[in-house]
């Protein structure tokens, strides 16, 4: 169980004079590897940090120094291995405290989960199946010390969703702002964008989350991936998708933010950008400017209870009654077709996708504003009533469903949450860096 309280500073404290002296022992300690056999054997096992009652050894940092060089295409010099290798000790830190936030609540991690997340990460790159296992083979890095950083991830992803996701609700009003800023950006020109995040958690951190958002910047003029690079060291919650943001328009940011998207063309990177957590790089992926809506193209997904008014099948008003107020039950097309169904009713039930424009004026009228998954009142078509249900609305041009849009704000509140407990577990943990 981790303490509530900390039991003492984030990180051992240590002088200036100290810091050289770090710097000078991770030349001689981390950075290389002594020739003899046993000095080697020793020296990998020594102790790099300790979080609450778990070990990071030296093979462990040399390992994820390696494996960060490789798959973020950071020219394997000296110099970046030392500009770098802080970032690397305080990923392995939060891996840690992310693996023992898990294990708290008795979460498991199989082979399977690992491997399934790992070529999840090979398609978002284009790359082959099995490619990443060949590409640390050749560049001489464990394979298990990217199943280690990813079972970290996986454990996280599963924690949050057992621990947090309760927390979450998604009112009515949310979705409608959402949406209401959505179909005010139509026909807006919209960026993809990706972030990558350097957090400053308290002011003494200032120069040192700008020197490193500096020299990210560096190595990607160099040749570097920005998706790699955020996997490795953005504190977003967008990390683990290559730092990714989707398509935005202008609103969906931050005003600094925005104004610094406005100013980038597809593939170029934004300079630091100061934030209220930190600073942000950006890059733009691609623009375009969508066509306005027409509402003429949107598709109404149908399904409907028919009531024949006359002949051989009439329904009598009787059982119309009876079948309207179990019709105001259903809450989903799904219960509308059972019911259509169950009662044996001809022409009820899924009727497909129409357009308006294809449906007679009266059907056309009463389902235009009618809420998904509300049953329309009774709708006289002369030889029938019609009671309609529209499941869902599809528009190549125009809004995602309110179930589309309740997933994202989900997704995005538990996003916070999680990257909120992680800096908890960081203040209340015991964290001793040896190096």
């Amino acid at each position: 169980m981790l303490p509530m309280t900390p039991r003492k500073p984030l990180w051992t404290a240590r002088s200036a004079m100290t810091t050289s002296i770090v710097i000078a022992a991770l030349w001689s300690g981390v950075l290389t590897v002594p020739h003899d056999a046993r000095a080697q054997a020793q020296q990998v096992q020594r102790i790099a940090a300790v979080v609450n009652d778990d070990i990071i050894s030296i093979r462990d940092v040399q390992e994820r120094l390696a494996l960060t060089m490789v798959t973020s295409a950071i020219p394997n010099t000296p110099e970046n291995q030392q500009k770098i290798l802080p970032n690397v000790v305080r990923a392995l830190v939060d891996d840690q405290l992310r693996e023992q936030e898990a294990k708290r609540l008795k979460i498991t991690i199989s082979d399977a989960d690992v491997m399934s997340a790992i070529r999840r990460i090979e398609e978002n790159n284009n790359l082959p199946a099995g490619a990443t296992e060949g590409m640390m083979s050749r560049a001489g890095v464990p394979y298990d010390a990217l199943k280690r950083q990813v079972h970290a991830q996986v454990a996280w992803v599963k924690a949050a969703q057992q621990s947090l996701r309760r927390q979450i609700i998604i009112q009515p009003e949310e979705i409608d702002a959402t949406l209401a800023q959505l179909a005010n950006a139509q026909g807006k020109p919209q960026r993809r964008l990706a972030e990558l995040v350097v957090p400053v958690n308290s002011a003494d951190q200032e120069q040192q989350a700008r020197s490193l958002a500096e020299r990210l910047i560096e190595q990607l003029q160099q040749g570097a991936k920005f998706s790699a690079l955020a996997q490795q060291f953005s504190a977003a919650a967008t990390a683990g998708r290559g730092g990714d943001l989707g398509w935005l328009v202008e609103g969906q940011l931050s005003p600094e933010l925005d104004e610094a998207a406005t100013r980038l063309s597809p593939g170029q990177v934004s300079p630091p950008i100061r934030t209220a957590t930190g600073y942000t790089l950006l890059l733009l992926i691609d623009q375009h400017q969508p066509a306005a809506a027409n509402p003429a193209n949107i598709r109404y997904a149908l399904s409907q209870i028919y009531m024949p008014l006359s002949g051989r099948i009439a329904v009598t008003p009787e059982r119309r009654a009876s079948l309207e107020q179990a019709a105001q039950k259903a809450t989903s097309c799904e219960d509308l077709n059972l019911l259509a169904e169950r009662e044996k009713l001809p022409s009820s039930g899924d009727i497909g996708q129409q357009r308006l424009s294809d449906l007679p004026p009266a059907i056309a009228q009463a389902i235009q504003g009618l809420p998904e998954q509300k049953v329309s009142p009774p709708v006289n078509m002369g030889d029938a009533e019609v009671l309609l249900m529209v499941c869902k609305r599809i528009d190549p041009n125009g809004l995602p469903s309110r179930d589309d849009v309740s997933s994202r704000l989900e997704r995005e509140k538990l996003e916070r949450l999680a990257d909120r407990r992680l800096r908890d577990l960081r203040r209340q943990a015991l964290i001793d860096v040896r190096l």
